[in-house]
């Protein structure tokens, strides 16, 4: 195999599935935004805090043992046209546990039991509801985003590097 066939093959099987994850990671996080600035103008009535904490969740590590992440947890109930509806979504897309149970404490700070808060309720389905119409989890995406766009140019230069040293 010649030089510049090897560095094809090196690029094509390391370059190809990064730029795959990459687009898939920019559609997931444009989706999280799109659908947080959405929520932002949905109605608001209020709702009533009734549970305001955290939860640890243990998952496993990379090392073969266990993580634990610090969820928090809002459960309120808001009234639409004399319905009452119950919701523990704090935030738009998924939850977002941390690794120091202060931080997770540190979300669920302004909603504490008994509080009445503004809900964003969608106008088109009322079982549909957060209190914070923002998409965490969509920015944490966008750091390893750029963080796999790094590994990207990383292994290009590799490669360039590898091409020149070879030729």
């Amino acid at each position: 195999m010649d030089s510049t066939a090897m560095i094809l093959l090196i690029v094509s099987t390391s370059v190809v599935p990064i730029v795959g994850v990459i687009l898939i990671m920019v559609l997931l996080a444009g989706r999280g935004r799109g659908a947080a600035k959405r929520a932002q103008n949905w109605p608001t009535t209020p709702g009533q805090i009734m549970f305001s904490g955290t939860e640890p969740r243990r998952s496993h590590s990379g090392e073969g043992g266990y993580h634990t992440s610090h969820y928090p947890i809002v459960q309120y109930a808001y009234q639409i046209n004399g319905q009452v509806f119950q919701s523990n979504k704090l935030h738009i897309g998924s939850e977002v546990g941390y690794g120091m149970k202060r931080h997770a404490e540190k979300i669920i700070a302004p909603f504490p039991i008994g509080a009445v808060v503004p809900v964003y309720v969608n106008p088109h389905d009322p079982t549909e509801a957060c209190l914070k119409p923002t998409a965490p989890a969509s920015k944490i995406l966008t750091w390893v985003i750029l963080f796999m766009i790094g590994i990207l140019v990383f292994t290009v230069a590799l490669s360039a590097v590898i091409y020149a040293l070879v030729v």
